[in-house]
């Protein structure tokens, strides 16, 4: 017995008088036809929608760009770990889910877009824009988590200001793939640290006053902690002597 791998396809047509008659059409049927594609995918077992919609799927595509941009049912794609287009003339080559692009013409039209999320019943997210993007492409109960990632390294792409049809080879660009976006997209949301302001105010105080004598230390303490500033010739000398009984006692537990 001979197993078909999913990329093989039978040959069958529509009987003839089932198919379409160019003379009766307005446009170019050739051309037409030869945009339609047929889709085959294959879904891990553990995901999501693997109970429900099987872990093998295919259906048919339509090509709507010269670059072999494909728009087609989510279903077919929806956690694909695999995917394989047949074209018209028999040729079986690899595909590839591409949500980024959806992302740009969502923002190129924002009010196609707003109907759109309503129809879906998705809500925008101003925090998170790209979020209501990868479950319009993956589907609401797609796993959170993933949805996250994708969401994540979306916007990664989109901040390094990548064109339509560039995230697929801007993701295979990058050494650790998807996971290297999503954790280079969480480090830049990271907000930088505050300037200490007020850490700067006593420096610049402390460089400019007048060195103290030891003799200064309150005789009646036991320990005192006194700041020293190093001059010009690598020589410490005091100018200031710390009053805070809380922070005396940590630095003779710190030094002991």
């Amino acid at each position: 017995m001979v197993e078909r791998s999913m990329a093989e396809t039978n040959n069958w047509s529509f009987p003839t008088p089932m198919q379409p008659d160019a003379s009766e059409v307005d446009f170019d049927l050739a051309r037409a036809l030869t945009g339609v594609v047929r889709l085959a995918s294959r879904i891990p077992e553990d995901a999501f929608t693997a109970q429900m919609l099987g872990t093998e799927r295919e259906g048919n595509g339509v090509v709507i760009r010269n670059d072999g941009l494909i728009v087609t049912i989510g279903y077919l794609i929806t956690e694909a770990e695999a995917i394989w287009i047949t074209t018209h003339d028999g040729r079986v080559v690899p595909g590839h889910p591409l949500a980024y692009d959806f992302a740009i013409a969502a923002g190129q039209s924002p009010d196609d877009y707003a109907e759109l999320l309503e129809d879906s019943g998705v809500k925008a997210q101003a925090r998170a824009p790209m979020t209501p993007i990868v479950k319009l492409v993956f589907g609401i109960d797609y796993d959170k988590a993933r949805l996250t990632e994708f969401a994540a390294a979306l916007s990664f792409a989109q901040r390094q200001q990548i064109a339509t049809g560039g995230f697929q080879g801007f993701i295979e660009q990058q050494a650790g793939g998807l996971k290297a976006l999503v954790a280079a997209e969480r480090e830049a949301r990271r907000p930088e640290p505050k300037t200490d302001t007020k850490g700067e105010m006593a420096r610049a105080k402390l460089r400019s006053a007048s060195p103290i004598s030891l003799a200064e230390v309150p005789a009646a303490e036991e320990f005192a902690v006194v700041i020293t500033r190093r001059n010009a010739d690598g020589t410490h000398e005091p100018v200031a002597i710390v009053d805070d009984e809380a922070l005396v006692e940590r630095a003779i537990r710190r030094a002991a």
